[in-house]
Formats: C-alpha cells, sequence, structure tokens
C-alpha cells in the first residue's frame, strides 16, 4: 500500500518513522528522477541552448 505523500505531519514522533519517511521520498525521487533522464530531450536550437563548455547551473565560489 503506497502512503500518501502528504500525510498528518503530528503524528512523526520517532525517528524510525521519519527515517522510513525520507527513505520513501527518497526512493521516489530516484525514480522520477530516472524516468526524466530516460526520456530524450528534443534537441532545441534556440537563444535557451546552453553554449558549450557552461552549465545552466552556477556553482557560486566560496
Amino acid at each position: 500500500m503506497e502512503e500518501p505523500i502528504f500525510s498528518n505531519e503530528t503524528q512523526m514522533h520517532t525517528f524510525g518513522d521519519v527515517d522510513r519517511r525520507l527513505q520513501n521520498l527518497a526512493r521516489q525521487m530516484d525514480l522520477k528522477l530516472r524516468h526524466v533522464k530516460a526520456t530524450p530531450r528534443p534537441y532545441c536550437s534556440g537563444p535557451e541552448d546552453v553554449p558549450p563548455d557552461t552549465t545552466k547551473r552556477t556553482i557560486p565560489k566560496k
């Protein structure tokens, strides 16, 4: 039986409940990420394209 994603948060009292919730959410996110990676993205030649040797995510310098 699948747990709902949003449940009554006040019912989680033990670390076991929180840990199980985190594991479940991590599994769902992993499946979604794998599904996104598996679907090929159509090639678009527009201004939103990323120039070579750059990424959209910028890493702030520390």
